[in-house]
């Protein structure tokens, strides 16, 4: 029968302590990498989502400009006919 000391008890215990607190600070540092993943991500989508209403933004401002443009040659054309008679 193995003769199992108190001494070589608590040797093994103080060994599982030791290797649970490294798992814990390994655990604890994947957490944080993991939080510092997820928020850069989310800054990434917030970017790209400020990107896209950028891009619709201009295109709306594109589109305005090419309507006022619009309206005002066929106003002009109406107004220069009104006051020169254009084509009979």
């Amino acid at each position: 029968m193995d003769s199992f000391t108190a001494y070589e008890s608590l040797a093994q215990q103080r060994e599982r302590e030791a290797e649970q607190a490294k798992l814990d600070a390994e655990r604890a540092a994947l957490e944080k990498e993991k939080a510092a993943l997820e928020k850069e991500k989310q800054k990434q989508a917030e970017a790209a989502r400020k990107k896209k209403e950028q891009a619709a933004q201009r295109r709306a401002n594109q589109i305005e400009r090419q309507l006022v443009n619009t309206g005002m040659q066929v106003f002009r054309r109406g107004l220069m006919n009104t006051l020169f008679g254009g084509k009979k």
